[in-house]
């Protein structure tokens, strides 16, 4: 799944302090996605720690940060 350009919340974390954090997946790395807030500011998210809903349209999936890890072009080849 290709998350880049998608809007994002993250509904449950290890780290408290990250739930509730939504906005813009401007980028995302092998273990990190990079979020655009409200604020314009760029958040470094761990995706093994969160679950992400992902929107998508007029609908959204709940996302294991675990399945996001790896290269996105790995991924697409599972």
């Amino acid at each position: 799944m290709n998350i880049i350009g998608r809007r994002i919340e993250i509904i449950n974390s290890s780290n408290p302090n990250l739930i509730g954090l939504n906005g813009l997946v401007v980028d995302e790395t092998r273990n990190i996605i990079m979020l655009k807030t409200a604020k314009d500011s760029v958040k470094a998210v761990p995706k093994d720690v969160c679950i992400f809903r992902v929107y998508l349209n007029d609908k959204f999936i709940d996302v294991d940060g675990k399945t996001l890890i790896g290269r996105l072009e790995r991924r697409l080849v599972k």
